[in-house]
C-alpha cells in the first residue's frame, strides 16, 4: 500500500510537516515525539494543561521507543492506560534550523511524530507533578467542535480505531 498524505502545515518560517498514513515506520532514533488518541465507550480522551485541550502525547526520552513514550505520555497526561497500540500516522517534521525543546536538541534536519490509537483500559488520577490538570473522554462530535486544527488526524484515528473494534 502506497502512503497517504493526510495533511500538512508550516508551523513557522522555518519549521513544517507533513503526516502520512501506510508508511514505513521510520528509524527509531529520529523519532522524538508520541501522541496516543486513547478510546473507551466510543469517547475519545484528551488532556487540559497550559495550551488548552490537547491530545496526550510529547517527547520521547532517551533510549525509549516511540511506542513506549506513547503509553508514558497517555499516563501522566491523563492517568489511563492503554491497550495495544495502533499506528495511525507518521509526522515528518522538516527544519530549516537546528530546534531545541525541554532542553533537547531534536535530530536536524528532520525528525518524526508518531500517533497511535489505543483502547483505553484503565482510568486513573492524573499523577502527581504533571503538566496536565484535566483529563476528559469526549464524544467525536465534542472533538469536531475545537479540534480544527487535526481534524483529518482524529478521522484517521478514528478510522483506525473503528477497524480494530475499539471504536464502538
Amino acid at each position: 500500500m502506497a502512503p497517504r498524505l493526510i495533511m500538512e502545515k508550516r508551523w513557522s518560517p522555518d519549521e513544517y510537516w507533513h503526516m502520512q498514513a501506510d508508511c514505513p515506520v521510520p528509524p527509531r532514533e529520529l523519532c522524538s515525539t508520541a501522541y496516543c488518541f486513547g478510546f473507551k465507550d466510543g469517547k475519545m480522551a484528551l488532556t487540559r494543561h497550559h495550551r488548552g485541550w490537547d491530545i496526550p502525547g510529547g517527547h520521547v526520552e532517551p533510549g525509549e521507543s516511540a511506542e513506549d513514550a506513547a503509553r508514558r505520555e497517555m499516563y501522566e497526561e491523563t492517568g489511563m492506560t492503554v491497550g495495544d497500540l495502533h499506528l495511525v500516522a507518521v509526522q515528518l517534521v522538516h527544519q530549516d534550523k537546528p530546534h531545541e525543546r525541554n532542553g533537547r536538541p531534536y535530530p536536524f534536519p528532520e525528525f518524526y511524530g508518531m500517533w497511535y490509537t489505543a483502547p483505553i483500559l484503565a482510568i486513573g488520577p492524573i499523577p502527581a507533578g504533571s503538566e496536565s490538570f484535566e483529563s476528559r473522554l469526549f464524544t467525536p462530535v465534542e472533538i469536531r467542535d475545537f479540534m480544527f486544527d487535526f481534524e483529518p488526524c482524529f478521522e484517521e484515528a478514528m478510522n483506525v480505531a473503528e477497524h480494530n473494534g475499539f471504536l464502538l
